[in-house]
C-alpha cells in the first residue's frame, strides 16, 4: 500500500475522487498568457522577447512529446507514471524535467493568481490515485474519461511547469488509444488557444463533485479537433504504426 509523507484523503476507487483537496481555479478578469511562477530559463525575459522565446521552446517540446506518444501508441503502452514522466521530460527539457515538483506552484494570468496547487508532499499520493483511476475506469464514454483525467492532472499540477501541455498530451493519448485521430492542423492546444476564456471559466466552475462545465467544454473540443475511427480502422492504424521503423516514429 502506498503511503505519502502526509497522507491525504484517499480518492474514490474507480473514479476521480478529490482533485487535490477540492481546490478551485479562480475565474480571471484579464486576458493574456498563462504562466507558472516556475518558468525556468525564460523567467528573465520580458515583453515580445519573452513571448517569442517561450512560444519557440514550447513548440519544440510539443513536437518531441507528440513523437513520443506515437511511439507509445505503437507499443500499446498503458497510462503509467513512467509514461507520464517520459512525456514531461520531452515536453519540458531542463533540470526539473520528468520529476515531480518539490515546492509550491501558483498559476498566474497576467499577474493575477488563478490557482494554487496542492502541497508538493501530497503530489505522490494524489498521482497514485490518478493512475489507479485512469486504468481502473473502463467506461465506454472515453471522451468524458479523458477529459476528467486532464482535469485531474490540472488540479494536481504535479510538475513545476509544463502541466497543461503534459496533461493535454495524456488526454490526447487516451483518445488515440480509443480510435480517435486528430484532424489535419487541429490539436487540443490550438483549440484551447482559441477558446482560452472558456477554458478558464470551465476550470473555475468545475470540481470533482460537479465537473459538468468542464465535461461540456472538453466534449466540444473533441468534436472540433478529432475524428473517430471505427474499431477495424483503428486496429489497422495501430498495426501500421507497429510495423513502421523506429526512425519514422521519431
Amino acid at each position: 500500500m502506498f503511503e505519502g509523507p502526509n497522507p491525504a484523503p484517499k480518492p474514490a476507487v474507480g473514479g476521480y475522487g478529490d482533485f487535490g483537496h477540492s481546490r478551485r481555479w479562480r475565474l480571471p478578469h484579464l486576458t493574456g498568457t498563462v504562466i507558472s511562477e516556475a518558468c525556468g530559463q525564460l523567467r528573465q525575459l520580458t515583453g515580445s522577447n519573452y513571448r517569442k522565446q517561450r512560444r519557440s521552446v514550447e513548440e519544440e517540446g510539443r513536437s518531441r512529446g507528440k513523437s513520443y506518444l506515437r511511439q507509445a501508441l505503437s507499443r500499446g503502452m498503458p497510462i503509467s507514471e513512467s509514461l507520464l514522466l517520459a512525456l514531461h521530460s520531452r515536453i519540458v527539457p531542463g533540470p526539473t524535467s520528468g520529476r515531480y515538483r518539490n515546492g509550491p506552484v501558483r498559476v498566474r494570468w497576467r499577474g493575477e493568481i488563478v490557482y494554487v496547487a496542492p502541497k508538493a508532499e501530497d503530489v505522490p499520493f494524489l498521482m497514485k490515485g490518478f493512475f489507479d483511476a485512469v486504468e481502473a475506469n473502463h467506461s465506454s464514454d472515453i471522451v468524458t474519461h479523458a477529459g476528467r483525467a486532464l482535469l485531474r492532472l490540472l488540479k494536481i499540477h504535479p510538475f513545476p511547469q509544463g502541466n497543461g501541455r503534459t496533461a493535454r498530451g495524456v488526454a490526447t493519448y487516451m483518445l488515440l488509444r480509443a480510435g480517435y485521430r486528430e484532424r489535419p492542423l487541429q490539436t487540443l492546444e490550438k483549440y484551447i488557444d482559441y477558446h482560452l476564456e472558456g477554458y478558464y471559466e470551465a476550470l473555475a466552475l468545475s470540481s470533482a463533485e460537479a465537473p459538468g462545465p468542464w465535461d461540456a467544454y472538453f466534449s466540444d473540443a473533441v468534436k472540433e479537433v478529432f475524428d473517430h475511427l471505427d474499431r477495424g480502422r483503428a486496429g489497422d492504424l495501430l498495426a501500421l504504426l507497429r510495423s513502421m521503423p523506429k526512425q519514422a516514429l521519431r
